[in-house]
């Protein structure tokens, strides 16, 4: 550990390293480290969430290294954003520090750094979503088809030739306007039923 270490760690901050390794100078109002991981390097540094609480890990503006890896951080390059009892990023205040590669349980998987699998969980509310729907076009085509069954008219009983001839395009009975609505609601049922099917594959792949 570095002369710069050794002061902070003495003084209770053993993570209040600037980029170069300088020491900082945490103020009174320093109550935690927000975590963000790739400080340094070139691109953006990337939200660290708690698992337990789904926010943005924060960890004691005491914490150390091997709190860090507690709370399931892997090896890699952090930025730390002094934030105050409010929860309020402190200007200026900005730590760096690195977990090496042999730091923490080599033999447990870190879950800590990416964000929550939003498609995975818009996936599960399609599903069910599709569901539902499926359940309650079921319903209606059952209440169709009674309705169907009450609507239908006794055959005409036929007395004479007669010379008349039936209209080339007569109207649409009742009946077959029903049947032709059924017909749509039994295709998007039948859809959801093939798109859930697709839905669920996907989410397993993921």
């Amino acid at each position: 550990m570095s002369s710069n270490e050794n002061a902070q760690s003495a003084r209770g901050y053993p993570l209040a390293n600037g980029a170069n390794g300088e020491p900082l100078d945490v103020p009174e109002n320093a109550v935690a480290w927000r975590v963000r991981r790739g400080g340094g390097r070139r691109g953006r540094p990337r939200i660290v969430f708690d698992n337990e609480t789904g926010r943005q890990l924060e960890v004691s503006i005491h914490a150390t290294i091997e709190d860090l890896v507690d709370c399931g951080c892997p090896a890699g390059r952090y930025r730390l954003e002094a934030v105050d009892k409010d929860g309020r990023l402190i200007p200026g205040i900005v730590a760096v520090t690195e977990i090496p590669t042999d730091a923490g349980d080599d033999d447990e998987q870190s879950t800590v750094g990416a964000a929550p699998d939003h498609m995975t969980l818009f996936v599960h509310e399609m599903k069910a979503q599709s569901a539902i729907l499926r359940d309650s076009l079921a319903a209606a085509l059952h209440t169709i088809a009674q309705i169907t069954q009450s609507l239908v008219p006794p055959a005409p009983i036929v007395v004479g030739g007669g010379g008349g001839s039936a209209p080339s395009n007569p109207p649409m009975k009742p009946t077959e306007i029903i049947e032709s609505v059924a017909g749509g609601l039994r295709a998007v049922k039948d859809m959801l039923g093939t798109s859930g099917g697709a839905a669920s594959g996907g989410g397993g792949a993921a």
